[in-house]
């Protein structure tokens, strides 16, 4: 991290920290995962806002904030890993040499000038520097409020320092609390600026909405027919026409004109007929010369037909200009995608309350291709549907082209323009739901509802290794330990290149069943700190593994290890084992693997690569 970065993030990550604070590495368990269900945005988990009107010109507004504990977590390993980084400390704990480098960096900001050589910025008042050090250096921090207080007193409009807020939303709420509280701003901005914490427009366009246009499909299940559906979305892709040679036969019309004869006849280029025209054994194409380098003399013969019937040259044919009135000379592709959204019943716009999902929020992976060394994922949706009637909504997003004709620095653009298409949805069962979405589609706006339902890291094709092992009788309390890497070989001797990947480890009681991977499952992890987990490969005296522990009480018993990539493209080595509380191995329960992607193996000059 820069210190320029550091700097910026200074006030608010010592609020959160205590000066020496030691950070407990996290082990996930056998019972646990570490799946993330969603990221921090690094602002207060509420806020409560409390206004009592005492006259038309005065209020009373009181403002609680809590913040979440997980962010004075992330920031504390933050700076953890900065000073490992920088100066080699632990990056598990903010040790006191750490503390003490954060505290250099932080004078070497500030620049020379009175406080600049005990951390405080220069030009600071002694009360101004103690409100800051009770933020920074306080025991538990100073209250946010407070804190936040003396951080606009400090900054005002200009923002003379690193440390000051600018183009924050939530900071300029606060700004503009503390300018009503004294007096710099009306009741009335104070009120918008209240009121905009709580903004939860609804129509399209509305400050909290994405506007998309739409096209609705409705489809009905009978009474015996409720049971497990599948849908399928598919966003048609389209092009221009084949190009149809003299004999009959077709190419893609993008091969036209390309100086090389892709009709056997060779009618997708320019002929030339040698002044001959009663003889065409003299005729000449420039793709055919030798080495493409004689120029070919006589009348050009090849005509291109426009879709009005009149004719062009065929060497006018793909050239980045319109010589045919419509257009038609030149080849053109259009692709485009939106989301399907299923709703039970009709749509309501305004009304997210009988959205069933996002069609498209998983994939279904399988190995494709003719060798099978290509990985293919369809996204699509699936779950059991009772009776009843739905509705498939095909939703297109538009967007804003900016312009300014009265270079006025302002958007004079007062129209959005989407994306449009056509579009075949499968559901076996039910047909082909087919449709369009053009300029006249309606709109709507796509709220937070629309979001959450998309789920695009489902895939379900990861690689995997399994591993069988026997608990005797005095059980095993330890932990299944993995350290795996990925190394990139470019010339066939010692690789070139090693890096972590991404791997997870599974535990499973008695037996796995690749078909029923939740069947028998007792518990997994996806990553994990180090410790102690030896790495096969290290690089310039640093480890390049990534880690998965899986902590373990299990009593006599079978039990299956299967080691898989982290999600469906994910590949690389690995070394397992199995160890004690202290940390020893078990005897003999050590194991490696490589998790191969897809490939394919091509004979070379010297041998098969």
């Amino acid at each position: 991290m820069s210190k320029a970065r550091f700097s910026a993030l200074a006030v608010i990550l010592m609020m959160a920290m205590s000066a020496f604070v030691v950070i407990p590495t996290y082990n996930v368990g056998a019972m646990e995962s570490d799946d993330d269900e969603g990221e921090d945005d690094g602002g207060p988990e509420s806020i409560d806002v409390a206004v009592d009107m005492i006259a038309l010109d005065e209020w009373t507004v009181s403002v609680t904030a809590e913040m979440p504990a997980t962010l004075s977590d992330e920031m504390r390993q933050g700076i953890a890993w900065m000073c490992g980084d920088m100066i080699g400390t632990s990056d598990d704990e903010i040790t006191e040499a750490c503390f003490n480098h954060w505290i250099e960096m932080m004078e070497m900001e500030s620049g020379d000038g009175d406080h600049g050589e005990d951390g405080c910025p220069p030009g600071l008042s002694d009360e101004q520097c103690d409100d800051l050090r009770d933020c920074f250096e306080g025991e538990e921090g100073g209250p946010i409020l407070g804190c936040f207080r003396a951080i606009y007193d400090i900054c005002g409009d200009e923002n003379p320092y690193d440390f000051c807020y600018t183009g924050d939303g939530m900071m300029e709420f606060f700004d503009t609390f503390f300018a009503y509280e004294d007096g710099d701003v009306s009741p009335d901005d104070f009120m918008t600026a209240v009121m905009s914490l709580f903004d939860n427009s609804e129509g399209p366009g509305g400050d909290d909405d994405d506007v998309w246009a739409f096209d609705i499909q409705v489809f009905t299940i009978g009474a015996e027919d409720a049971g497990h559906y599948s849908i399928h979305p598919d966003f048609l892709y389209s092009e221009s026409p084949d190009f149809v040679c003299q004999n009959g036969d077709t190419i893609n019309f993008g091969d036209v004109n390309n100086e090389w004869g892709n009709c056997e006849d060779g009618t997708d280029e320019q002929w030339y007929d040698s002044h001959t025209p009663e003889d065409t054994a003299d005729d000449c194409q420039y793709w055919m010369t030798d080495e493409m380098t004689d120029d070919c003399t006589g009348d050009p013969v090849n005509r291109f037909v426009c879709n009005d019937n009149s004719e062009i040259l065929i060497t006018a044919v793909n050239n980045d200009e319109d010589n045919c009135p419509s257009g038609s000379d030149e080849y053109w592709y259009h692709h485009w995608s939106g989301h399907v959204y299923l709703y039970s019943g009709y749509l309501n716009p305004d009304n997210t309350s009988n959205l069933l999902g996002n069609a498209g929020a998983s994939y279904v992976c399988q190995y494709a291709g003719t060798n099978e060394i290509n990985v293919e994922c369809i996204s699509h949706w699936e779950g059991n549907l009772p009776a009843g009637f739905y509705s498939l909504v095909t939703a297109a997003p538009c967007h804003n082209e900016w312009t300014d004709e009265d270079e006025d620095g302002e958007d004079d653009s007062d129209e959005l323009d989407c994306e449009n298409g056509d579009y075949a949805h499968s559901i076996p069962s039910v047909g082909l739901l087919d449709g369009s979405i053009d300029d006249e589609s309606p709109r709507m706006g796509l709220k937070s509802d629309h979001y959450d339902s998309h789920d695009y890291s489902r895939q379900n094709f990861p690689l995997f290794d399994t591993y069988q092992f026997t608990v005797g009788e005095d059980g095993l309390n330890g932990s299944i330990t993995s350290a795996h890497y990925i190394c990139y070989d470019n010339d066939g001797e010692v690789p070139d290149d090693c890096s972590g990947t991404d791997m997870s480890l599974y535990l499973y009681e008695y037996s796995f069943n690749p078909d029923d991977t939740g069947d028998n499952l007792l518990g997994s992890n996806r990553v994990s700190e180090g410790n102690g987990q030896d790495c096969p490969v290290v690089e310039e005296g640093k480890s390049v593994c990534d880690y998965s522990r899986l902590e373990v009480e299990l009593t006599e018993g079978n039990y299956v290890v299967v080691t898989a990539g982290g999600h469906t493209y994910a590949e690389g080595s690995y070394v397992n084992r199995i160890v004690n509380q202290d940390g020893t191995t078990v005897e003999n329960h050590i194991w490696d693997g490589t998790l191969q992607g897809s490939h394919c193996d091509y004979l070379g000059w010297d041998g098969i690569y």
